[in-house]
């Protein structure tokens, strides 16, 4: 499964932020390959109805509309 997919289903089924270490934890992966699949996610998301959010440490998905 691809970093992206993998990362969108992780915090989807958390439900709630979760930091760049923890999802390096979860992951099993460094970083820089967690930062890339944030990325590759937040594009992939686009016209999905879900945002990828990202405060100053936290990532998480809303599918309210509101960023």
């Amino acid at each position: 499964m691809e970093t992206d997919r993998q990362i969108e289903a992780i915090l989807f089924w958390r439900g709630e932020p979760m930091t760049l270490p923890e999802l390096c934890r979860a992951l099993k992966l460094p970083s820089a390959d967690v930062k890339k699949g944030l990325q590759s996610l937040k594009e992939k998301l686009q016209g999905r109805g879900l945002v990828l959010i990202q405060t100053e440490d936290e990532y998480a998905l809303d599918g309210s509309g509101n960023t």
